[in-house]
C-alpha cells in the first residue's frame, strides 16, 4: 500500500539539500596513479588515483599511514551533522578495506565539494567520490592535517615528509572591479576597517587565480575597502587590515600559461563514446535495459502526487532512490518535474573508454530528459548506475550572458525583490523585467505560470503568499545567493540565484510549526 508523503516533510528535506546544491559537481575519468610513494624517505604501499593531472588519495588511507606520526590523524562521522569528521593529532584505528590495493585502472570520479568537521569546525573541500570512497587531493589534504607534499618529477616519486616544518601559504589574490589584487602582508595602518566598500562572494583553490569580481582564492565573506590612486585594496582579514596591490601585467601572463596548460589536460581527457547498438538486442541487454526502465517507472509511480523524501519504506527497497529523490526535488525548485509516468524511451548499448554500458535515454513531454548508464561488469556487490539529468526550468537561464554573480548580492537582493513585489500587484510584465536584469529568460508568461504553480503550493499549505507585508533576508553561498521573503502570516518565498541551476529557483516554505 502506498504511503503518502506529507509536503511540508518533502519541504524540509529540500532545505537542506540547498547548501550542498550550491555546491558544483562533476563526473570525471579517475586514471590509476602508477607513481612510487614515499613517507620520511620509506615507501609506502598507498593506492592512488590521478583526476585531472591530480593526485588523490583515500582520505582513511592516509590516515592510516600517518598513525602514530606526528600529523596523524582520525577520521570518523558526526551524527548530528550528518558529515565526515577529521580529528588532528589523534590515533587511527585501520578499517577493513584501508590500504586495499587498487584493482581497476581507470574509475569515474565525481568531483565536489563537500563539508566536513576538522576539529568540530565546519570546512569546505574539494573532494573525488571514486567507488563509493571519498578520495581528496593529496596537496590540499597535506595542507589540513600538516603533511608536506613535494613531487620529484625525475624519477616520478611522491614524497611525503610528516614532521615538516610549518609551510609557506600560497599567495593570496581577489579580484575587483576586473582587477587582479596580491596581498602584500603589510597591515594599513592608516585605516581601522571601518565603513568597507563590498564583501567577497566566491572563492576558488589556493592555487588558482579569481577569475571574476568578488572572487579570491583564499575564502568567502571577507569585506573591502578600495583604496586610492596608489592601485591598492584593503581586505579585513581575521581583524586585521591587510593592504593588497593590483598585479602587474607580467604576472597575468604567466597565469594565462598556466591556464592553456589546464585546458589541454582537459581536452586530453575527453571521453571517447561509440554507440554499439541501438536495436537487435540479445536475451541478457534486453533484461538489463528493461530492469532499468522498470526501476525508472516504479519510481514514478510512486512519486506522482507530491515531492518525496526519505524514510518511505518502499521508496527505501528501491535501488538509487535517495539520488532519485534529490534529482526530482532539484526539478520542483525550478518549476518542473522529473520522472514521470508518461514518458518515451530509447535504449541503446554504449562504450565510453572501452568499457560498456547499458544506456536508457528518458525524455518527457515538458523538455526534461534523463539518460542512465549501466555498465556491463560490476565491482562485486557495488552496483552502480551513473545519472545526466537534463531539467528543462519553467525559467530558464541566458547561458549566452555572464554569472550575474559578478555584479554582486546588492544588485541581486534588489532585483529579486523588484520580481517579487510585481508579483504581489500581478504586473508580470515588471516581473519579467527584473529577471531578465538576473540573466533569465523571462517573459510574461512563464513568470505568470510561475506564480500561479507558488499560489497552489501554498493554497495546498493553508497559507498565502506576495503580500507587500514582509521581512526581507538573504544568505550568500559559495556560487549563489538565497533570499527569503517571510510574511506576517509566518509563510516564507525563497527564491534561490545560483550558477549550477539551470534556471530561476523559488520554493514556498509553511509558517515555521
Amino acid at each position: 500500500m502506498k504511503k503518502k508523503i506529507s509536503l511540508l516533510l518533502a519541504i524540509l528535506m529540500l532545505v537542506t539539500l540547498i547548501p550542498t546544491a550550491f555546491a558544483e559537481s562533476k563526473t570525471v575519468d579517475a586514471v590509476k596513479n602508477t607513481k612510487k610513494v614515499t613517507l620520511d624517505g620509506e615507501e609506502v604501499m598507498v593506492g592512488a588515483y590521478d583526476v585531472e593531472g591530480y593526485n588523490y588519495l583515500k582520505l582513511r588511507d592516509v590516515a592510516a599511514i600517518l598513525n602514530g606520526k606526528k600529523c596523524q590523524f582520525d577520521v570518523g562521522y558526526d551524527k548530528p551533522t550528518k558529515l565526515i569528521s577529521i580529528e588532528l593529532a589523534k590515533a587511527y584505528e585501520k578499517v577493513e578495506g584501508d590500504l586495499a590495493e587498487i584493482k581497476d585502472e581507470k574509475a569515474k570520479a565525481i568531483i565536489r565539494v563537500i563539508k566536513i568537521l576538522v576539529n568540530g569546525e565546519e570546512k569546505e573541500v574539494k573532494t573525488a567520490l571514486i567507488n563509493e570512497n571519498n578520495y581528496m587531493q593529496l596537496r590540499d589534504l597535506g595542507s589540513l592535517v600538516g603533511l608536506d607534499v613535494k613531487y620529484d618529477a625525475a624519477n616520478k616519486v611522491i614524497m611525503l615528509k610528516s614532521d615538516a616544518e610549518e609551510k609557506e601559504e600560497a599567495p593570496r589574490y581577489v579580484m575587483i572591479k576586473s582587477k587582479l589584487y596580491k596581498d602584500t602582508g603589510e597591515i594599513n595602518k592608516n585605516m581601522t576597517c571601518g565603513t568597507m566598500d563590498g564583501k567577497i562572494l566566491t572563492t576558488v583553490d589556493a592555487k588558482e587565480m579569481p577569475k571574476k569580481d568578488n572572487e579570491s582564492n583564499f575564502g568567502i565573506g571577507y569585506e573591502y575597502q578600495i583604496g586610492g590612486e596608489d592601485g591598492s585594496i584593503t581586505v579585513e582579514i581575521d581583524d586585521k587590515c591587510l593592504i593588497f596591490k593590483e598585479v602587474k601585467e607580467e604576472e597575468k601572463t604567466e597565469d594565462k600559461k598556466d591556464e592553456k596548460k589546464e585546458e589541454k589536460k582537459e581536452e586530453a581527457s575527453e571521453k571517447n563514446i561509440k554507440v554499439l547498438k541501438t536495436d537487435n538486442f540479445d536475451e541478457l541487454e534486453t533484461t538489463k535495459l528493461d530492469a532499468i526502465i522498470k526501476l525508472h517507472d516504479m519510481f514514478a509511480a510512486y512519486t506522482k502526487d507530491d515531492y518525496i523524501v526519505g524514510g518511505n519504506a518502499i521508496l527505501d527497497a528501491i535501488p538509487f532512490s535517495e539520488y532519485m529523490i534529490t534529482l526530482k526535488n532539484m526539478a520542483k525548485l525550478v518549476g518542473t518535474d522529473i520522472y514521470l509516468e508518461d514518458r518515451t524511451v530509447s535504449k541503446r548499448i554504449e562504450e565510453i573508454d572501452g568499457k560498456k554500458y547499458y544506456v536508457a535515454e528518458i525524455k518527457y513531454a515538458n523538455g526534461s530528459s534523463i539518460i542512465q548508464k549501466l555498465p556491463f561488469e560490476q565491482d562485486g556487490d557495488n552496483v552502480t548506475m551513473a545519472t545526466t539529468a537534463g531539467i528543462m526550468a519553467l525559467i530558464a537561464k541566458d547561458y549566452e550572458k555572464d554569472s550575474i554573480l559578478k555584479k554582486g548580492s546588492e544588485f541581486i537582493t534588489t532585483k529579486v525583490k523588484a520580481f517579487h513585489d510585481a508579483l504581489c500587484d500581478k504586473n508580470y510584465k515588471a516581473a519579467a523585467e527584473a529577471l531578465n536584469d538576473l540573466n533569465f529568460k523571462a517573459d510574461e508568461e512563464n513568470v505568470k505560470k510561475t506564480a500561479e504553480l507558488r499560489l497552489k503550493n501554498a493554497k495546498e499549505l493553508g497559507e498565502e503568499v506576495f503580500a507587500k507585508d514582509y521581512d526581507f533576508t538573504f544568505k550568500e553561498y559559495e556560487t549563489g545567493v538565497v533570499c527569503k521573503f517571510k510574511y506576517k502570516n509566518g509563510a516564507s518565498f525563497e527564491v534561490y540565484i545560483g550558477d549550477q541551476f539551470s534556471g530561476l529557483g523559488t520554493f514556498v516554505l509553511p509558517k515555521e510549526q
